[in-house]
C-alpha cells in the first residue's frame, strides 16, 4: 500500500526503496552499473596490453564487453525508466555467481579429499596445492558475498521500475 508523504503517492520515499545509508535504489544500481563500466574498461585495458596469447584475449575481452554492456544498460535503464536494461546485468551476474560458486566448492573438495588423480596435474607439491585451494575458496566465498549484495542492489532497482515507475500515469491531473 502506497504512502502519500508531500503529495508523492508513488511510493518513493517508502523504506523498501532505500539501501545503505538512505541511499534510494535507483542511486544504488546506477552506481553498480557505472562503477561496473569503470572496472570493466581497466580490465578491457589491461587484457588488451597484455602479453597473453590471442585467444585468451578474444574469449576474455568478449567476456569483458558482455558484462561492460550490461553495466551500461543499468544506467540506461534508470535515464530512461525502462525495467527491461536491468536484466542482462541479473542475468550475466547470476550466470558469473552460479560458476564461481562451482570453483569455489571444486577448491573446497581439493582441500578436503586431497585426491591424488587431481593434484598430480597442478605444479607444486601438495602442501602449495593445499594452500592454494583454500585461498580460491576463501576469494570465491568473498566473491559470492559481494557479487549476491550487489545482485540484490540491481535486483531491488528492476523491482521498483516494473512495479512502480510502470504504474504511475504518463501524466498528472491536476
Amino acid at each position: 500500500m502506497a504512502r502519500i508523504i508531500n503529495g508523492n503517492i508513488y511510493q518513493v520515499e517508502e523504506q523498501k526503496y532505500r539501501c545503505f545509508y538512505g541511499i534510494h535504489i535507483r542511486t544504488a544500481a546506477t552506481l553498480v552499473g557505472a562503477f561496473g563500466v569503470i572496472i570493466e574498461t581497466i580490465f578491457a585495458l589491461s587484457i588488451l596490453f597484455s602479453g597473453l596469447g590471442w585467444l585468451y584475449k578474444l574469449l576474455s575481452l568478449l567476456v569483458i564487453f558482455l558484462s561492460l554492456a550490461s553495466c551500461a544498460l543499468i544506467v540506461y535503464g534508470d535515464r530512461k525508466e525502462t525495467a527491461w536494461a536491468y536484466l542482462p546485468y541479473l542475468s550475466l551476474t547470476g550466470l558469473g555467481l552460479l560458476f564461481d560458486a562451482i570453483i569455489g566448492l571444486f577448491a573446497l573438495y581439493i582441500w578436503i579429499f586431497m585426491p591424488n588423480s587431481i593434484i598430480r596435474h597442478f605444479p607444486g607439491n601438495e602442501e602449495e596445492v593445499h594452500k592454494d585451494s583454500i585461498r580460491l575458496a576463501i576469494v570465491c566465498v568473498i566473491l559470492e558475498i559481494v557479487g549476491i549484495w550487489l545482485w540484490t542492489i540491481v535486483y531491488r532497482a528492476y523491482m521498483y521500475m516494473k512495479n512502480v515507475v510502470y504504474t504511475k500515469p504518463k501524466f498528472e491531473v491536476y
